[in-house]
């Protein structure tokens, strides 16, 4: 039950209850949703500033997962070439060897081989990051 407040009328000289204007009433309701709404305002702020929503965790997960595919194309990538280096060194020496010939001469060895990187960018920029590792597992295989 709500407590009844007082207040001490000179004029008559007795306590009566106090009693609220409906204007009064309500400022007080206004100033408290105010207050409401601006704390909710910052609640939500900064839940977004620093809180993730579930499809920007999902988002993460999948990029770290295709730069972890890119890392390990990279690496597979780099062990290519290295076992083509190797090849051509090999080559090279069999040529002197076996054949008493020069070896081929690296404009012949570059042509299929070594892609140009601008080109394969190009080539490769309309794929989404899907389309992409797609496209490289195919020609990893192939």
């Amino acid at each position: 039950m709500k407590k009844v407040k007082y207040y001490y009328n000179s004029s008559t000289q007795q306590f009566e209850p106090l009693r609220l204007p409906w204007w009064k009433w309500l400022l007080r309701v206004f100033v408290w949703l105010s207050a409401v709404l601006v704390t909710a305002g910052v609640v939500v702020a900064l839940a977004f500033r620093f809180l993730q929503s579930p499809n920007e965790k999902r988002m993460n997960q999948e990029l770290n997962q295709l730069q972890e595919q890119y890392e390990g194309l990279r690496k597979e990538l780099h062990r290519s070439q290295e076992a083509l280096a190797e090849l051509e060194s090999r080559d090279n020496q069999v040529y002197r060897v076996i054949f008493e010939s020069d070896p081929l001469p690296d404009s012949v060895r570059a042509g299929r081989l070594r892609p140009d990187a601008k080109a394969l960018e190009k080539r490769l920029s309309p794929f989404s990051n899907q389309d992409l590792l797609n496209a490289l597992d195919i020609s990893m295989k192939a």
